[in-house]
């Protein structure tokens, strides 16, 4: 992850478990700091003054949760530079994620991907490479199996939405 979004998991971690548990998604802090993922987290609206002003002059963004959940497309969709995941819902799921888990970050891969963990990001910054460097080397060699694919949104949607 870069170091943008560390800032901004560790300034999430700041809060206590009972304020999350007391939090809602009103805003949503949309991090584009990285082409091979963009991280979004759902934060209570009286952090919106504090979260601009650590984001200042980065790549990275604060906007409502209703504008955020209203047009997927346009802040999740419009990142995804090649959609290896057409049809299992990944945008739909990040808004869902963002509600259900506010100050909890995730992210979309530049390939359709849900990432979640650090693992995550590390796999989707590595394809994300070898599809820049030769895109029809990693179509070839890419390994469609979902169960050795970290960021296969099936995955982190069963487990943390039950889709």
């Amino acid at each position: 992850m870069n170091r943008f979004c560390i800032r901004l998991v560790a300034t999430l971690m700041l809060f206590s478990a009972a304020a999350w548990a007391q939090a809602a998604s009103d805003i949503v802090v949309i991090d584009q700091g990285d082409p091979a993922y963009t991280v979004y987290a759902g934060l209570p609206a009286d952090r919106a003054d504090d979260v601009k002003a650590k984001i200042a002059g980065q790549r990275a963004q604060v906007i409502s949760f209703k504008e955020f959940a209203d047009a997927p497309v346009k802040f999740i969709g419009e990142r995804i530079v090649s959609d290896e995941y057409a049809g299992l819902r990944a945008q739909e799921g990040i808004v869902e994620l963002v509600r259900k888990y506010p100050g909890t970050p995730f992210g979309i891969t530049w390939n359709g991907g849900i990432a979640y963990t650090r693992l995550d990001y590390q796999f989707a910054k590595r394809q994300f490479a070898a599809y820049s460097k030769d895109p029809d080397d990693y179509r070839r060699t890419r390994n469609p199996d979902p169960k050795t694919d970290p960021v296969n949104p099936v995955s982190h949607l069963k487990a943390l939405l039950g889709w």
